[in-house]
């Protein structure tokens, strides 16, 4: 079980990585000014911190109460 949900948070970090690294790229090339692309790129890294820790958390109160349940089958 470990396995498996190390897997999902490897490959969701993998997954915004590379969302963040796309549109990252995609500002950057964008012909705009650079304080206007530093000011995006920032927003944008503040968007996705916020994201993870919400999925973060989502994953965390999901395993919490999986394990909850497998004591729980395991003392019946």
């Amino acid at each position: 079980m470990n396995g498996m949900s190390s897997r999902w948070g490897i490959g969701a970090i993998a997954f915004l990585s590379g969302v963040t690294l796309g549109i990252a790229g995609g500002l950057l090339w964008a012909p705009q000014s650079g304080k206007r692309t530093r000011e995006d790129l920032q927003d944008l890294s503040t968007d996705a911190l916020d994201r993870a820790e919400h999925w973060m958390e989502t994953a965390k109160e999901s395993v919490d109460d999986l394990i909850k349940e497998s004591k729980t089958a395991v003392k019946a």
